[in-house]
Order: C-alpha cells, then sequence, then structure tokens
C-alpha cells in the first residue's frame, strides 16, 4: 500500500514533468516565427520561394510573431508573409488575425502598402491565385477600406483572373456599409 508522502511525491514529480512539456512546446512555437523572419531577413528577393522553403508549423503565434518583427519598417513583407500564410491548407487566419494584420501592417493609416504588394507581384511575375485576393479583400473589410477593395478588385484582371461572387459581395458590402 502506498503511503501518503509516495503518493505526493509522485504526483509532484508527474506534474513538474508535464509542466516542463509545456514549457518545452511554447519555446518552439515561439522559435517558428524567429526562424521564419531571420529567413526571410536573408530571402534576397524571392520571398514567397524563401518561404515555401521553411519548415515550421503555421499557427496564430507564428504568424503574430513574424507580422510583430515587421511591424512598421517591413510592412510590405509583413503582408506578404500574412497572405503567403493564408494561402495554406493547414492554417487558415482568423478574424483576430486580420485585425492583427490591419493593425501591426498599419493598413488603415497607410493602405498603398497592399498596392505595393500587388505591384511587386506584378513586376516578379508571380502568380496570383484569387484566394490570394480574397486574403487582400479579408484585409480591405477588417480595415474597411471600401474605395481600397473595389481598386483591388479592379487590378484582379491584371493578373489574369476573374472576380467571383464573393469578391463582389465584399466589395458592395463594404459600400453599403459606407452608407454609399
Amino acid at each position: 500500500m502506498m503511503t501518503l508522502s509516495s503518493i505526493s511525491r509522485f504526483m509532484s514529480s508527474s506534474v513538474g514533468r508535464k509542466s516542463h512539456k509545456f514549457s518545452i512546446l511554447r519555446f518552439s512555437a515561439a522559435s517558428d516565427g524567429e526562424i521564419v523572419y531571420n529567413r526571410l531577413q536573408e530571402n534576397g528577393g524571392n520571398i514567397e520561394k524563401t518561404l515555401s522553403s521553411i519548415n515550421v508549423q503555421l499557427d496564430s503565434k507564428c504568424v503574430s510573431q513574424v507580422l510583430k518583427r515587421c511591424y512598421r519598417s517591413q510592412s510590405q513583407m509583413g503582408l506578404r508573409f500574412f497572405i503567403w500564410a493564408g494561402l495554406h491548407s493547414s492554417y487558415r487566419h482568423s478574424y483576430f488575425m486580420y485585425s492583427k494584420a490591419c493593425e501591426l501592417c498599419e493598413i488603415k493609416l497607410n493602405p498603398s502598402v497592399i498596392f505595393d504588394v500587388l505591384e511587386a507581384y506584378r513586376i516578379e511575375g508571380r502568380f496570383v491565385s484569387l484566394k490570394a485576393f480574397k486574403v487582400v479583400f479579408n484585409l480591405c473589410k477588417e480595415a474597411k477600406l471600401a474605395d481600397e477593395a473595389l481598386r483591388v478588385l479592379r487590378k484582379i484582371p491584371d493578373f489574369g483572373l476573374r472576380p467571383d461572387t464573393t469578391v463582389y459581395n465584399v466589395v458592395i458590402r463594404l459600400f453599403c456599409d459606407k452608407g454609399i
């Protein structure tokens, strides 16, 4: 039969191990954001190719860490990362992350960053999917930028794409919310 002191010792050692494992998991998640950011710094101009070569677990914590590191001085790089992350089947941006991206990329204050990214894609000859545009439209929706959403809508054919009903609905809803 186990004594009270041996039960207490067993419980404290098993709890200690579990919290230790948790701190290791928390550390590795933090390092994913650092790994991505550091690789972006070394990218040599091809952000999406660099991102595709990184094997990290995408989650909201990782995305948030990269956006925070890109805050202010590298908002275009942060926005490109955010769009790239939104294209992966293993990860989906939450409404909170769209809000965070709008804040950290200062989209409300400087909506031209969206068009700078689209122009960079065009100059690089980068394939841009309609799904990537939907990430941009969701940013416009979160920032309540109706005029900019309409301008993005007009850029879709420049990439050989056709807008779908969802895209039109986002733009129409933004103008309705604006009272126009």
